[in-house]
């Protein structure tokens, strides 16, 4: 039998190469859409995580200066949210922003509410009524309703106990910002007396009576002079403007001849009583010289004179002795006790008293006197002392004084701690 010879056809190979290559191409599509879903899905896990984290941070805009309504609008746009936290007094108009929290320019998420504080405006308050109080309980009642800056001045009184507050600038139930200044008249002992009058410059029978009117005695004595015309009281022994009764005794030196002079003499003036500065003029316009040791106060009263009187001749050194002076100490930094007694000690007296708010400096402390330390004054000159407000007195009053309850601070409110404290 003879072998057959089987032979593969062209056509039946290059079918078989076609299905094959068809299916790669599926695969290969299948593998490709199975990719893109992939990441697909990939991409939309990574917008959800976004969204549910916060997204992107954004920068927070600076609030503070805008209306609460102008920046809530701004907020919204970014995608943020504002909370009203609080309010305080402040010179800018109600409403505006004060605070806020986070700070301008942090970075925050999606969503983040930012707590801000609102102005109230100026505040102000109701003048309480403090007459009849002791000067610190007043201080610590103005205090209290919000008033910082005091100041007291002593005056005398014959209805008033000493240390009571006579009357109140401005008056009770005034209505006033709370950084104005309120002035306290205190009583001080004894009722106010009269003062003398100044009769330099009258002619002598005008002074005279004067003097008689007042119950005075007095006595006389004259002097030529170069300037001022004759029958022209000249001094006076009893200072102007201070206190006096009817046992006060004046001496009166008047221009104009008394006696005999000689040429090349003149009678020598009373220069009790006047200061040294007007001494000086006196002096001179009489013809005579005066000692005046260097440095002394020109407005110290002369208590004693040598020659005293007579007629001497012109050109002669008058020698004075002047009243006591007293360098004035230095109270700057002392407490208001302690000033108050080093004062007294000088042989001083305190008189006004300004009380200002001094920030973080300690309670009733001096800041500021008048005349300054260093100064050579009369013994029982009158000091003027401004002192820091205590803090201590506005805590000695409880409950309510005069009516007047006890306030609130200026802030109400308050941040969330962003540590969660």
């Amino acid at each position: 039998m003879a072998n057959k010879k089987v032979y593969t056809s062209d056509k039946s190979s290059a079918k078989n190469s076609k299905t094959i290559n068809r299916d790669l191409t599926h695969l290969k599509l299948v593998a490709a859409l199975c990719i893109f879903i992939g990441l697909a899905l990939v991409f939309a896990a990574i917008r959800l995580y976004a969204a549910i984290s916060g997204g992107e941070d954004i920068e927070t805009p600076d609030f503070v200066g805008m209306s609460f309504a102008e920046a809530q609008k701004s907020a919204v746009k970014l995608g943020l949210s504002l909370s009203l936290e609080g309010e305080a007094y402040n010179d800018k108009v109600p409403g505006i922003i004060l605070e806020q929290e986070p700070k301008a320019n942090s970075y925050v998420k999606h969503g983040r509410i930012i707590y801000v504080i609102v102005s109230k405006g100026k505040k102000t308050v109701k003048m309480p009524d403090v007459s009849n109080l002791t000067s610190k309980s007043a201080v610590s009642l103005l205090n209290r309703v919000g008033i910082t800056k005091v100041r007291i001045i002593q005056e005398s009184s014959s209805s008033t106990p000493p240390g009571l507050v006579i009357k109140q600038t401005p008056e009770h139930s005034a209505v006033i910002p709370s950084d104005s200044l309120v002035t306290l008249s205190v009583s001080r002992i004894g009722a106010d007396s009269p003062k003398f009058p100044d009769l330099k410059g009258l002619a002598e029978r005008e002074a005279e009576g004067i003097l008689n009117s007042l119950g005075v005695k007095f006595d006389k004595s004259y002097i030529q002079s170069k300037t001022i015309r004759e029958g022209v009281v000249i001094s006076q022994s009893v200072s102007p403007g201070s206190s006096f009764s009817n046992s006060t005794f004046v001496s009166l030196t008047i221009s104009g001849i008394n006696g005999e002079v000689k040429e090349g003499e003149a009678s020598i003036p009373n220069l009790i009583g006047i200061t040294v500065a007007e001494a000086k003029e006196m002096a001179e316009a009489c013809g005579f010289a005066l000692s005046v040791p260097e440095g002394l106060y020109q407005g110290a009263v002369i208590q004693g004179q040598k020659p005293e009187s007579g007629i001497a001749p012109l050109g002669t050194v008058i020698n004075i002795s002047v009243e006591k002076l007293i360098l004035v100490p230095s109270l700057y930094g002392k407490r208001l006790s302690e000033a108050d007694s080093i004062a007294a000690a000088a042989g001083l007296v305190i008189e006004d008293i300004i009380y200002e708010d001094a920030g973080d400096m300690d309670s009733e402390v001096v800041i500021d006197q008048l005349p300054e330390g260093g100064v050579w004054v009369p013994e029982g000159t009158a000091i003027n002392l401004t002192v820091s407000l205590s803090s201590e007195v506005s805590g000695e009053v409880s409950g309510e004084v005069n009516g007047v309850p006890n306030q609130e601070n200026g802030i109400s409110g308050s941040y969330p701690s962003p540590h969660g404290e």
